[in-house]
């Protein structure tokens, strides 16, 4: 907790701080009194969205207690110092995430300790209800359906109610918030949201709103399995359109929801086939108009009829057997030596050339190997599917190459090193963490993790990874 340097910082601002004690009768790290103002200090982070690119965001933490007056939230950008955005209690309602621009009157705001404090500043305010909620209370309404929020069973004051379940007419309901594929709405993919299955089996169906403009929303009651899978689909979508509001699915039965169709990204468009008229059925003679008389045969003229291929076997009656030749047999094919070209011997198959090992396995192999390690290449499950996995067995232990960055943050760069367990194979013993050089005169890092350590997603700290930085000997 970085209550250091906030009080270095307001006692610059020649401002009087002093630590304050909690549960224990310990001091806290994140309580300190600031003219005699009972001040909380959360630690931020920005963030980028790759929705909104040019917008930098500050995820803001409201605490579940009441007793502070200030909230000083600490941000650690990789490219500069330490910023602090003094925020009183009345301004903030929930967790939320605000743009730098939104912060900018609150950045090193420190002059408002020596300032008249109003009550209003200082009032501790909750939303008891998000806009999802008020949103699904306020259609109901028109379909005559009783709301029924569920409550929260600890002591805190906040939150009331769980703000992403909802009992809907008697059914169990999740809220889902769905985000456009693109802000701009001159954009072809800002007709197109994002869909997600639900993470758990509580609820019936699925309750989901896409914001029109700063005010609108349209909502989709939309029956559990009619989203299988995390997927993209437009708002023109035909299996979509059917669930736009309509509450009515509410009253159907269990046995009526089974046969939902699940919603299809792209549906496919059925196209009858043409049934052909007598009008406009084609016909080999072309259509003349009824003006033009038809053509007619000149008298003189014969019509021979269409000629008859006679076989060969049939005999002749004698009026026509003379004007023509006698039957001959059929010709036979007289034999003849077969020529025998020499043998020719054909340029041996060139081998393919080795498939070119990836940079991602080439160092870590070379560096292994240099500390005296033996080194061999793994097969995966597909053929030369090696590349994918990126595996190697290491002193005959299977060790999974997986390449990171360093995350830096704060004045003293701090490193953190983001680490995706969901990306690790179950017969993994040992991952070879693989940060590339950032120059070349310099040198690849390597942390060498026992599989044990990894239970889940994390950003590990310096302390936690720096024990197993070139690590190679827990390998032997």
């Amino acid at each position: 907790m970085p209550i250091h340097e906030v009080i270095v910082e307001a006692q610059a601002h020649s401002l009087s701080v002093q630590r304050l004690t909690g549960y224990g009768k310990v001091l806290d790290a994140r309580l300190v009194a600031i003219e005699g103002r009972i001040c909380q200090i959360i630690r931020t982070r920005q963030v980028i969205d790759s929705l909104y690119p040019t917008a930098v965001n500050s995820a803001l933490y409201l605490p579940r207690n009441v007793f502070a007056d200030f909230l000083i939230y600490v941000a650690f950008p990789s490219n500069g110092s330490p910023q602090f955005y003094v925020v009183p209690r009345g301004a903030m309602t929930k967790d939320t995430m605000w743009s730098l621009k939104s912060l900018k009157q609150y950045r090193d705001a420190w002059q408002v300790f020596k300032q008249p404090i109003t009550k209003r500043q200082t009032e501790r305010r909750f939303t008891t209800v998000n806009w999802q909620l008020q949103a699904i209370i306020d259609a109901v309404k028109d379909a005559a359906l009783d709301v029924t929020l569920i409550g929260l069973k600890k002591r805190t004051q906040w939150p009331t109610f769980v703000q992403r379940r909802v009992i809907v007419g008697g059914r169990k309901c999740a809220v889902y918030s769905c985000t456009r594929l693109s802000p701009d709405p001159t954009a072809s993919l800002h007709n197109f949201i994002f869909l997600r299955i639900p993470t758990n089996t509580w609820a019936e169906f699925q309750i989901c709103l896409v914001k029109d403009g700063p005010n609108g929303y349209q909502i989709y009651v939309i029956p559990r399995g009619a989203i299988q899978k995390k997927t993209t689909a437009s708002l023109e979508n035909s299996d979509l359109q059917s669930y736009k509001g309509n509450w009515k699915l509410l009253s159907a039965s269990p046995s009526d929801l089974e046969k939902v169709v699940p919603i299809r990204w792209r549906p496919n468009n059925y196209r009858p086939p043409v049934k052909l008229s007598l009008q406009n059925r084609s016909s080999p003679i072309e259509s003349r108009p009824e003006t033009q008389p038809p053509h007619q045969v000149e008298s003189s003229t014969k019509i021979q009829p269409p000629r008859q291929i006679e076989s060969s076997a049939t005999i002749q009656p004698p009026h026509q057997a003379e004007s023509r030749s006698k039957i001959r047999p059929p010709r036979q094919i007289e034999s003849r030596p077969k020529i025998q070209l020499p043998s020719v011997k054909r340029p041996p198959k060139r081998a393919r050339p080795p498939k070119k090992v990836p940079e991602i396995l080439m160092k870590p192999m070379l560096e292994a190997q240099s500390h005296g390690l033996p080194v061999e290449l793994v097969r995966g499950h597909q053929p030369n599917a090696y590349e994918a996995n990126r595996c190697l067995i290491i002193s005959q232990k299977p060790c999974q190459i997986m390449q990171t960055v360093f995350i830096t943050a704060g004045k003293h760069k701090g490193r953190y090193v983001p680490m995706n367990g969901e990306a690790i194979e179950d017969w993994a013993e040992f991952v070879v963490f693989f940060v590339r050089e950032q120059v070349e005169s310099e040198k690849p890092t390597f942390y060498i993790v026992p599989r044990a350590r990894l239970i889940e997603d994390t950003v590990v700290l310096p302390t936690w990874i720096r024990d197993y930085k070139d690590a190679w000997h827990v390998l032997r």
